[in-house]
């Protein structure tokens, strides 16, 4: 499973499609940069793409975490 930390720097408090950030893969450490909500939608959107995790297949480990999975048998 990946996971993705979304880092906002700046919101424009006179628009709401107004803030500025860096979303990044916390596994591969790839970083993309957005400027509005648009781009951030679009960075969301090409990680997910990029993505070789087949969500499809989704095991309990893959869920919930080796160590739940472990304590779970």
């Amino acid at each position: 499973m990946n996971s993705y930390v979304i880092r906002v720097y700046r919101k424009d408090p006179a628009s709401t499609n107004g803030v500025a950030g860096i979303i990044e893969n916390s596994i591969t450490r790839r970083q993309q940069s957005f400027h509005d909500l648009a781009g951030l939608h679009a960075a969301i959107e090409d990680f997910i793409g990029t993505d070789t995790f087949d969500h499809a297949e989704a095991s309990q480990i893959d869920m919930y975490g080796y160590e739940e999975a472990v304590a779970n048998g």
